[in-house]
């Protein structure tokens, strides 16, 4: 399987996520929606450490990362939409950060959603 660029994640997640490509907001009235999608989805980044991941979800409202088999999605208003490559069809779980009382806790549930257990 040919490994996918990130952006090719991302406009595979843009089809595919109700919230994220702006088809739930534009049905709800917002008439600029779809259109706005693109730019407020951004460019998705590579990082290489847990520790990483944890500092970027935890500092910024709306990021994108890419953590080994992992993509993270944290919009500023629906949260962050987690989904594990290849599959990228749907998200296979939706984490709020703000619930996380430490950033130990976080990057526990990141190794484990690394390794496949949650």
């Amino acid at each position: 399987m040919k490994k996918l660029t990130n952006s090719e994640i991302r406009e595979r997640i843009l089809k595919s996520n109700e919230w994220l490509s702006g088809r739930v907001a534009y049905r709800d009235g917002d008439v600029m929606a779809i259109a706005n999608a693109e730019d407020d989805f951004g460019k998705i980044i590579t990082i290489k450490t847990v520790k990483e991941a944890t500092r970027m979800l935890r500092k910024w409202d709306s990021v994108r990362i890419r953590l080994k088999n992992l993509v993270f999605i944290k919009h500023w208003s629906y949260g962050c939409f987690v989904y594990r490559l290849p599959n990228l069809n749907s998200y296979f779980e939706h984490l709020t950060i703000g619930a996380y009382k430490s950033d130990k806790e976080l990057e526990r549930d990141i190794r484990l959603m690394l390794r496949g257990k949650m």
